[in-house]
């Protein structure tokens, strides 16, 4: 038995979040000055107080304003350094995928391959569902492959086969099993070999049963092959 996989996909994603920089700032009070005076004239005190009051709102305006910008420049700078990093982040993303791509361009998608083999003589009785000894890696009826991608794994079963009938319409059916399950295009009637119409088993030839199993997820995977 021959098995061998090839890896099918390769997906290569960035995620990056780049925050916004907000530029807040706040502008100084324009200061108007309520009543002029002119020399030798009276100065009123409520007016002189006016302009003093006027005055005084013009610099607690000011004085919160330089407070804001003080803030909004400090806020800013958090959102530098927040974007410096997420563009750290996205260049270390790139170089990774490019390495990647890189490796794929640079040699052939892996291959891997696993085999059993077991040369003894099996039966399998007339519409009775024999597992054969395939000599696998787990037991001698289950052979192991750890795929490392999303894999198509195609599985080559080969053996000498005959049967024994009195008629042309006998045959050995052949399913192969990945994880249990039968794979396409042995999950028919496909014969692997058929009889001769002599009753007996000596018309013996040298046959090929050939099953798929598409996107196999990563892991361990397990083949078995029954004969019927």
């Amino acid at each position: 038995m021959e098995l061998s996989l090839q890896r099918k996909t390769l997906a290569a994603s960035i995620t990056a979040i780049l925050l916004g920089a907000h530029i807040a700032s706040s502008t100084a009070s324009e200061y108007t000055i309520p009543n002029q005076f002119t020399a030798g004239s009276a100065a009123v005190a409520a007016e002189v107080n006016e302009n003093f009051s006027a005055a005084k709102t013009a610099i607690d305006d000011n004085v919160q304003a330089i407070a804001d910008n003080t803030q909004a420049i400090s806020n800013n700078t958090q959102s530098i350094g927040d974007n410096t990093q997420a563009i750290d982040d996205i260049k270390t993303d790139l170089n990774t995928v490019t390495t990647d791509v890189t490796d794929l361009t640079a040699q052939p998608w892996p291959v891997k391959q696993v085999t059993s083999t077991n040369g003894s003589s099996q039966t399998a009785g007339f519409h009775e569902e024999t597992i054969l000894n395939i000599g696998g890696s787990v037991n001698p009826t289950q052979l192991e492959i750890e795929l490392d991608y999303v894999s198509d794994l195609v599985v080559t079963f080969n053996a000498e086969c005959s049967v024994e009938g009195d008629d042309y319409e006998s045959w050995v059916d052949i399913d192969i099993l990945v994880d249990g399950e039968v794979v396409a295009p042995t999950n028919g009637d496909n014969a692997l070999c058929t009889s001769f119409a002599t009753g007996e088993t000596h018309q013996w030839v040298s046959a090929v049963s050939l099953g798929i199993a598409k996107d196999l997820l990563p892991g361990p995977h397990t083949i078995s092959v029954i004969a019927y």
